[in-house]
């Protein structure tokens, strides 16, 4: 039988209008489910991570791309608020004279990157210099979005990716598998067009049902682990 994963990976190969049809109506339910706080959450989220970034720059001597490459790069398996006191860290250490490399903490390809963007000249070749030295998509999109307000660039992590593909159904460990640049741009290609019929940035869009998405994936683990208990006598 086929797997949810191994079905999502064979039907976004090909971007049908059918396809894409699904997609969009998944992302606009998990949007119509969002509470009104989680709407205002998410309209200011990356305004909020963006004011991070603005914050870490002044005070360690930096350019806002700087700062938001660096969170960006330390991103990946972290938790928001994790990833944000990686970033602090780092950048203290560094203000001491350590490289990020020499701190250690997380993956060492990260710590490497993390370097190479702290050594970049300030000029207006900086923001393509950064995402050079990011490279992946997820990445790189996570950095615009925190850079830039304005942006059509759209981050899509392991929420949004089942989000789009499964709409309201709760999985507790969100994942994206591996995607190549045409399906990363298929997934963008539905954000897009459900933040047209909303009327909204499509980084707005894609926040708001993160959040919601990721208040469904926590209520559902602590379900199923309260569940586990009673069952076991625990």
């Amino acid at each position: 039988m086929e797997t949810k994963r191994a079905h999502a990976a064979r039907i976004t190969k090909t971007l049908s209008p059918e396809k894409l049809e699904m997609m969009t109506r998944n992302i606009l339910s998990v949007w119509y489910s969002a509470s009104t706080l989680e709407r205002q959450q998410g309209e200011i989220w990356y305004d909020s991570a963006r004011q991070i970034a603005h914050t870490l720059a002044i005070r360690h001597t930096i350019t806002l791309v700087q700062a938001a490459a660096v969170i960006a790069v330390l991103s990946p398996m972290k938790s928001w608020n994790q990833n944000v006191k990686d970033a602090e860290r780092i950048l203290a250490g560094w203000d001491t004279g350590l490289t990020a490399l020499e701190q250690g903490g997380t993956f060492t390809n990260s710590l490497k990157k993390v370097d190479r963007i702290l050594f970049l000249q300030n000029g207006p070749r900086q923001g393509k210099d950064a995402l050079a030295i990011l490279k992946g998509q997820k990445i790189m999109s996570f950095y615009d979005n925190i850079a830039h307000p304005d942006t059509l660039n759209i981050t899509i992590d392991g929420h949004a990716y089942h989000i789009a593909m499964f709409g309201m159904e709760r999985l507790s460990i969100p994942k994206a598998p591996g995607m190549t640049p045409t399906v990363y741009g298929h997934f963008q290609q539905a954000y897009h067009q459900a933040a047209q019929i909303l009327n909204v940035l499509p980084s707005v869009l894609q926040a708001v049902t993160w959040v919601t998405y990721r208040n469904l994936t926590v209520t559902d683990t602590k379900a199923a682990k309260k569940a586990k208990k009673v069952k076991g006598g625990v």
